[in-house]
């Protein structure tokens, strides 16, 4: 199987992931708040604008970060459509592109 075929595979597995499952839908905002403030300590005070959440899942760690005056560009990366469409409805304005 080629990468691309890899990738497709994975793709198909994981469309439906966030498509009315409650199981991740009940995730804790408080585990979100938490990673968002730890990257936010681990980063500093430094120059870092721009923040790329790769395996966005529910959305509430990048919804987390897109409140944070310190992060003015957010990117994303999800392989599940339904996790795409997911971050999508969040419309969340600092988000640039998934």
């Amino acid at each position: 199987m080629t990468e691309t075929g890899v990738y497709e595979s994975l793709g198909e597995l994981y469309k439906d992931k966030y498509d009315n499952n409650e199981a991740v839908t009940r995730k804790p905002v408080i585990s979100a708040n938490e990673s968002c403030r730890e990257t936010l300590r681990i980063i500093g005070d430094g120059n870092c604008r721009n923040a790329l959440d790769v395996g966005v899942g529910d959305v509430a760690v990048l919804q987390a970060l897109s409140m944070h005056e310190q992060i003015r560009h957010l990117s994303a990366v999800e392989i599940s459509q339904s996790g795409v469409t997911k971050i999508e409805e969040r419309e969340l304005p600092k988000l640039e592109e998934v």
